[in-house]
């Protein structure tokens, strides 16, 4: 879990523009685990969750939800 921003899973983070949501902090109200949003990659952090490398990111980078 994070306290607060979004954790997300993404194919080649320098191109990709979409990512799989895989954790949210309390605070994030406009996506939940499972969404595939678009957002601006660069304003996210690369952290690494045991073997993998995600990205984590603040709600306020996301451009869209994809339906």
């Amino acid at each position: 879990t994070t306290e607060s921003g979004i954790i997300l899973e993404g194919a080649g983070f320098d191109q990709s523009k979409t990512g799989t949501v895989l954790a949210i902090g309390p605070d994030v109200t406009d996506v939940k685990v499972g969404d595939v949003i678009y957002l601006e990659w660069n304003k996210g952090a690369v952290v690494k969750i045991g073997d993998a490398q995600r990205i984590m990111i603040k709600e306020e980078f996301i451009i869209a939800v994809v339906e």
